[in-house]
C-alpha cells in the first residue's frame, strides 16, 4: 500500500506535465497507462469486495450467513462470563461454562465485556495489557469450544456517561 501511495505522488507531476503539452502532443501511452491503472485498481477493489470470509458469520445481501448458508441460531446471555475474571483475575470458571454451553449446542453468548460500574473499569485504564490478556483468555476459551461471542462494551449504559464525564442527557 505504501508503494502505491508513493507511486501516486510520482504520477501527479507526470499528469501535470502531460496537461502542459498541447493536446496534439499527448501520447497514447499516457492514456494507456492511466487506463491500465484505473482498470487494475477497479479489479482489485472488486476482488476485495467479493471475497468471502474464511470462517465466522457475515452478511450477504442483507442476510446473516455462515458457510455460505443463511444462518439462524439461538444463543445465551452470560452476563458474567468476563466479569467474574475482571473482579478476580484468577477466576477461570468461564472455561467450564463455555464447555457446558458447547456441549448443549449453544453457538454463541452475549456477555458483559467490561465493568458494570465506572470503578470496575480501573483495570482497563490503569493496566490495559492485563485487561486484554484476561479478555484474550476468555476469547481463546470460546474459540476452543466453538462458541461465538457478542461483547457488550457498556452493559449498563450510564457507565459510559460517568467514565466520559458527561451527563446522561448528552448521550
Amino acid at each position: 500500500m505504501k508503494k502505491l501511495i508513493s507511486n501516486l505522488g510520482r504520477w501527479g507531476p507526470e499528469i501535470l506535465r502531460s496537461r502542459q503539452r498541447p493536446s496534439s502532443e499527448l501520447r497514447i501511452t499516457d492514456y494507456r497507462s492511466r487506463i491500465t491503472g484505473i482498470l487494475l485498481l477497479s479489479v482489485l477493489l472488486f476482488l476485495a469486495a467479493c471475497s468471502t470470509p474464511k470462517h465466522g458469520l457475515y452478511v450477504k445481501n442483507g442476510a446473516l450467513m455462515k458457510n455460505n448458508k443463511p444462518y439462524r441460531a439461538i444463543g445465551a446471555n452470560q452476563f458474567d462470563l468476563f466479569y467474574r475474571t475482571l473482579k478476580n483475575n484468577s477466576d477461570t470458571s468461564y472455561r467450564k461454562g463455555l464447555k457446558q454451553l458447547s456441549e448443549a449446542g449453544i453457538p454463541f453468548v452475549r456477555f458483559m465485556c467490561g465493568g458494570y460500574w465506572p470503578s470496575e473499569y480501573n483495570l482497563y485504564f490503569e493496566d490495559k495489557e492485563t485487561y486484554f490478556k484476561l479478555l484474550d483468555d476468555v476469547v481463546n476459551a470460546a474459540e476452543e469450544n466453538n462458541i461465538g461471542l457478542i461483547p457488550s462494551i457498556f452493559w449498563y449504559f450510564p457507565t459510559a456517561a460517568d467514565i466520559s464525564g458527561e451527563h446522561m442527557d448528552q448521550f
